[in-house]
């Protein structure tokens, strides 16, 4: 690169010559710069080296979770597979419900003779013992042809009423042959010094003896009454030992 005068003022165009401001205005002779020529090299006919390609290298991602990949999801059988999965899930559920009921069924007959037992304590607790000179009261009023008899008398406390118990006992005599013909009465006392008449409430005390109906008295007792029935099963269970 070489540096040359201009021969005219860069501002007004004026001549000038050998002077380095110019005359007419007094801008300083401009300097042209002249880049030297580059030699060219001539073009070669081999193809310059290309690259090797940069070598990439996986970098494992890390996941927040405790598993360092994810798992593959089991495949879902489809088809004739499920249909026989179906069938072998529902002949397992069919042998636990069958499992299960005869289980069930053994433990009932096994323990059977315990739940009776327990059964007849339970309804024996209310059953209370008549004293034979009370039995004896009833017996008298029996209208039985032929004479009849009481046993298996029984009584229970009725919580319906104050001082009120019902009395059933099985009768004995013609026409009343076994077991099942049970009468009841009601009673306002159960104590031998303290002697109390009777009253019929069904209708087999009321057909074969001779005390007042006690379902037209006042009050009226029935076998509706607490103690009524209780005292039937007392029979009952009597009957069943």
């Amino acid at each position: 690169m070489t540096a040359e005068s201009l021969p005219f003022c860069r501002e007004c165009g004026y001549k000038l010559g050998d002077a380095r401001f110019c005359p007419r205005c007094g801008t300083p002779r401009r300097t042209a710069t002249t880049q030297a020529p580059v030699p060219t090299e001539p073009a070669s006919s081999e193809m310059p080296p290309v690259p090797d390609e940069p070598t990439v290298t996986a970098v494992p991602h890390h996941h927040s979770g405790s598993d360092a990949y994810q798992r593959p999801q089991p495949t879902q059988p489809h088809g004739a597979e499920r249909t026989a999965q179906i069938a072998a899930d529902n002949r397992k559920l069919l042998s636990v419900a069958v499992g299960a009921f005869l289980l069930l069924l053994l433990i009932g007959v096994v323990a059977s003779p315990f739940i009776d037992s327990d059964a007849g304590s339970g309804a024996s607790a209310r059953c209370d013992d008549v004293p034979s000179e009370v039995v004896d009261i009833p017996s008298t009023g029996l209208a039985v042809t032929g004479g009849g008899s009481v046993r298996s008398v029984k009584a229970v406390s009725s919580t319906d009423y104050q001082k009120v118990w019902f009395v059933s006992a099985e009768l004995e005599g013609p026409g009343l042959e076994g077991n099942g013909d049970i009468g009841t009465w009601t009673t306002n006392s159960l104590d031998p010094a303290k002697p109390a008449g009777f009253l019929a409430v069904d209708s087999i005390a009321n057909q074969f003896s001779n005390w007042t109906d006690g379902r037209k008295a006042n009050p009226r007792f029935g076998m509706g009454d607490d103690g009524a029935e209780e005292s039937r099963g007392c029979i009952g269970w009597l009957s069943a030992e």
